[in-house]
C-alpha cells in the first residue's frame, strides 16, 4: 500500500502595503511548486488580514484546520531561484526553517543603505546546506505541524517597546517568534541559498540610483552632457 505524499499549504500573505501585489517571480515558484509530485500542496492567498501578526496567525490556525504536514509562508515581494519544496525535502526533520533575505538598514537619514541578511547568529552549528540561528525573518519560512501541535497560539506578536521612553521600533513579530519557539525547545534553521527581495531590496536600489541621478544633475554644468551606468 503506497504512502500518502506529505501535504504542504502554501500561504501568501498580501495586503494593501503592496497593493494585493504579487511578484511575478514568485508567481512561477508557485506554479513550480503546485506540480510538484513528491507532496500534495495547497496554494492559499492571505489577503487584507493585517496587521502582519494576525495574518500570519490565520495562516497557522489554517495549516492545522487543513492538518497539513508543513506550512509555507511566503511574502508577497519574496521569490526564489530554485524550487522551495527543494529545500524541504533535505530538511531532514528540521521543524522550523527560514530562507534568508537582505534588508536594508541604515545609521542615519543621510547614510546609504547597507543590506544584511535578515537573520541573527552567534557561534551556531552548521548542517549541510542549513546552519542555525537566534532568529530569523518570515519573509519565507517553513513550519513543522510539531509547531502548533506543541506550542498554543499566538505564535506571532509584535511587541511595542516598554522602555520609560516608549521607543517607536517594536520587537517584530518574526523575532517574537523565533524566541518563543526556542523556549519551547525548537531550533530555528536558515537555509544557505538567498530569497530575492523585491520590496526591499530593488526598490532600495532603484531609489539609490534615483538619487545618484539627482545628485549629478545638480553637480553638472547646465550644458554638460551627462552620462549615467544604470545597471
Amino acid at each position: 500500500m503506497s504512502q500518502s505524499k506529505p501535504k504542504v499549504l502554501v500561504c501568501v500573505l498580501g495586503s494593501s502595503e503592496r497593493h494585493g501585489w504579487i511578484n511575478p517571480h514568485l508567481v512561477s515558484n508557485l506554479l513550480t511548486i503546485s506540480h510538484d509530485e513528491r507532496y500534495t500542496v495547497e496554494i492559499k492567498p492571505v489577503i487584507e488580514c493585517s496587521p502582519v501578526d494576525f495574518a500570519r496567525n490565520v495562516c497557522v490556525t489554517m495549516a492545522r484546520e487543513r492538518k497539513a504536514d508543513t506550512l509555507l509562508m511566503f511574502d508577497n515581494d519574496q521569490s526564489s531561484e530554485i524550487n522551495p519544496l527543494d529545500v524541504l525535502t533535505i530538511a531532514n526533520g528540521k521543524d522550523i526553517i527560514g530562507i534568508p533575505t537582505m534588508q536594508s538598514s541604515t545609521d542615519s537619514f543621510h547614510t546609504a543603505p547597507m543590506f544584511i541578511p535578515n537573520l541573527r547568529r552567534d557561534n551556531l552549528r552548521s548542517d549541510g546546506e542549513f546552519m542555525q540561528v537566534h532568529r530569523i525573518g518570515t519573509g519565507a519560512m517553513f513550519l513543522s505541524h510539531r509547531v502548533w501541535e506543541q506550542i498554543a497560539g499566538p505564535w506571532f506578536k509584535t511587541v511595542q517597546a516598554d522602555d520609560e521612553l516608549r521607543s517607536p521600533t517594536p520587537q517584530t513579530e518574526d523575532f517574537y517568534f523565533c524566541d518563543l519557539a526556542r523556549e519551547h525547545g525548537f531550533e530555528i534553521w536558515s537555509h544557505n541559498r538567498m530569497m530575492f527581495h523585491f520590496h526591499t531590496c530593488e526598490i532600495a536600489k532603484l531609489g539609490m540610483h534615483m538619487q545618484a541621478l539627482t545628485q549629478a544633475l545638480q553637480q553638472a554644468p547646465a550644458n554638460a552632457a551627462v552620462r549615467f551606468n544604470m545597471r
